[in-house]
């Protein structure tokens, strides 16, 4: 399969939010409700204004297969240089090498951009995101006891970080 890695563009917000509701349904992400365009526009505005990386992969034809974010950690200035990772990947395009450009590339423009921490937070039970992120020189720096709340359930949250610098 050919894969391009491409700075994310107004054009690709549809299929980023078709994506992303997808993730909500199929894994445990503590948002209730569903995405809609005029929320991720206003995400999308709100990253590039402050030039963080966001990126969508696309095949040869142009469709989005995934997205991956680098956002702000936390508004207090001594943690500008932290920064969240996301990463969603459509369900039929799991386990093909797309969450690894978009990943690879989110951290290169993290390095470029002058970040030196990035973090994630991965439910739990999702051991599958958990050895992704291992693979790519992630470790584990935290473990938080029932954090989230979805449909009647409490779950716990691995918190992993990679310094970049």
């Amino acid at each position: 399969m050919d894969i391009h890695i491409v700075d994310a563009e107004v054009l690709h917000l549809e299929e980023i939010v078709k994506i992303y509701n997808e993730g909500l349904l199929t894994s445990v992400n503590y948002r209730n409700g569903l995405d809609n365009l005029i929320e991720r526009k206003k995400w999308f505005d709100h990253l590039k204004s402050l030039n963080y990386p966001l990126l969508v992969a696309t095949n040869s034809s142009g469709r989005v297969l995934g997205f991956g974010a680098l956002t702000p950690f936390h508004p207090l200035d001594g943690y500008r240089f932290t920064v969240s990772g996301q990463l969603y990947i459509t369900k039929n395009d799991h386990r093909k090498g797309v969450g690894k450009l978009i990943a690879k590339e989110l951290i290169k423009q993290g390095k470029e951009r002058g970040f030196h921490v990035i973090l994630v937070g991965i439910n739990s039970e999702n051991q599958a995101s958990i050895k992704f992120h291992e693979q790519l020189g992630f470790k584990k720096v935290g473990f938080f006891k029932e954090i989230g709340h979805k449909n009647g359930k409490w779950y716990d949250d691995q918190c992993m970080q990679l310094i970049i610098d």
